[in-house]
């Protein structure tokens, strides 16, 4: 037997000293549960803008009477040992707040339930811009001059709340409205939006391209529609008069929906 196949047949026996070395430091890192319990509490007097990044965490966002914002990041993940916890990184820049959740180790944690709890008070009026990526975003009451939401997967649910303009961008996530005041611009790829407009809504802008879209007008209503979808249905009910047209009218409530593939849905409760 020639001295290379001596040795494919009895490999073990001529592992050198550094290979031994290199696999005995190769042993996995241990992977454990961590519980997570962080608050941050910022004044917002002077605050014009705030920008929230949740990432992947969840966050329920809704309005008191409180004097400062308060932020509290909980749940629990699975991290390697001796991994630093994530938190809160606030930097301000001039008359803007920026609130970003940050994760210190090299590989990212495998999240079991990770949850941002925002208390904003009620005073707070000004632009909010919050961005996630899985997360789904849940707001609730207050009155803005702007809110600006942001989803990729997550879905974002909006109620009981004031904005002269509501923005709401995503990709595969839902969007859901109900009882809200102001105007409204929606985009999704393939997630549905379904709006409940009981409330007085201005304008209802919706740009989609595969996701079904479903307003709930209230029986009094009286909107002007302008809506094109490539291969989508428009469905609404004979009771619902609408004036179709290819350029919105000035000063009247509005309805503009343009979608690739989605269907488009009226009906009156």
């Amino acid at each position: 037997m020639d001295m290379v196949n001596h040795l494919r047949r009895f490999p073990l026996l001529f592992k050198g000293k550094g290979v031994a070395e290199a696999e005995a430091q190769a042993t996995p890192d241990l992977v454990i549960d961590i519980s997570i319990d962080e608050e941050l509490t910022l004044a917002l007097q002077d605050i014009q803008y705030l920008h929230i990044n949740s990432k992947s965490a969840l966050l329920e966002l809704e309005f008191k009477d409180i004097e400062n914002a308060h932020f509290q990041l909980v749940g629990q993940l699975k991290s390697t040992a001796g991994s630093l916890q994530p938190s809160f990184q606030a930097k301000k820049e001039k008359n803007t707040q920026y609130i970003n959740i940050q994760f210190f180790t090299m590989l990212k944690p495998i999240h079991c339930l990770l949850i941002l709890k925002v208390a904003l008070p009620l005073s707070y009026s000004n632009s909010l811009t919050i961005k996630s990526t899985s997360g789904a975003i849940t707001a609730k009451g207050g009155s803005l001059n702007s809110l600006n939401l942001s989803t990729i997967s997550g879905s974002l649910n909006i109620k009981n709340l004031v904005a002269d303009r509501l923005s709401a961008n995503s990709i595969s996530g839902d969007i859901n409205i109900s009882s809200t005041k102001g105007s409204l611009e929606l985009t999704s790829t393939s997630g549905n939006i379904i709006i409940d407009a009981a409330s007085y809504l201005n304008k209802i802008h919706i740009n989609t391209a595969s996701g079904n879209s479903l307003i709930n007008l209230p029986f009094e209503a009286g909107y002007s529609l302008d809506c094109k979808s490539s291969t989508g249905k428009l469905i609404y009910t004979s009771d619902i008069k609408l004036q179709t047209n290819n350029t919105l009218e000035l000063n009247q409530r509005q309805i503009y929906f343009r979608s690739v593939s989605g269907d488009f849905e009226l009906i009156k409760n």
